[in-house]
Formats: structure tokens, C-alpha cells, sequence
């Protein structure tokens, strides 16, 4: 019967509590590819994170009534002024 493929994983020092919490688990082989099958499912990326958090707000100033004008957006004065504190504090804390 032919050998599994096999992965060396190194870590640096600053993973170091990370690897001692690996060593903990039964069958650290199993973790990491249950971690991965997941990952694969859920197609949770930080790039799509992004992409997505884009067109909800893009969804929402266009819901607002703010001008879309080639690859930016050009904000109406007085429709930027009449987003909420908390519209204007959540679009703060994003960038």
C-alpha cells in the first residue's frame, strides 16, 4: 500500500503557542484537514470578505441616492450629511 503525501508545516516563533496547542490534539493530521475541508466549503477568504463588504456599501449609498459616476462615487453634500451618526461611524470603522 502505497504512503499518504505528506506536508512539513514550520512554525515561527511568534506561532509557538499555536503549535504547543496542536500538540495537544489526538490526531493533529485529521485537525488540519477538517480545518481545511471547512474552509473549502464556507469559501471564506479575506479578499471575498472585502468584495463583500464593497457591494453591500455600494448597495447602500446607491439606496441613499448617491451619485455613481464612473469608477468612484460622487457624494451629494447634503445626502452625505443626512447619513446617521451610526451609518457614518460603521463606514468609518470599515476603512
Amino acid at each position: 500500500m502505497p504512503k499518504p503525501p505528506k506536508i512539513s508545516i514550520s512554525f515561527r516563533e511568534e506561532f509557538l503557542p499555536l503549535y504547543d496547542w496542536l500538540k495537544s490534539r489526538d490526531n493533529i493530521s485529521a485537525y488540519i484537514c477538517q480545518l481545511v475541508v471547512a474552509d473549502m466549503q464556507n469559501g471564506v477568504h479575506s479578499d471575498d470578505f472585502e468584495a463583500k463588504v464593497e457591494t453591500i456599501l455600494l448597495k447602500l449609498l446607491k439606496n441613499r441616492n448617491l451619485i455613481e459616476q464612473g469608477d468612484g462615487i460622487k457624494v451629494e453634500r447634503d445626502k452625505l450629511e443626512s447619513l446617521s451618526n451610526d451609518e457614518k461611524d460603521l463606514i468609518n470603522s470599515l476603512f
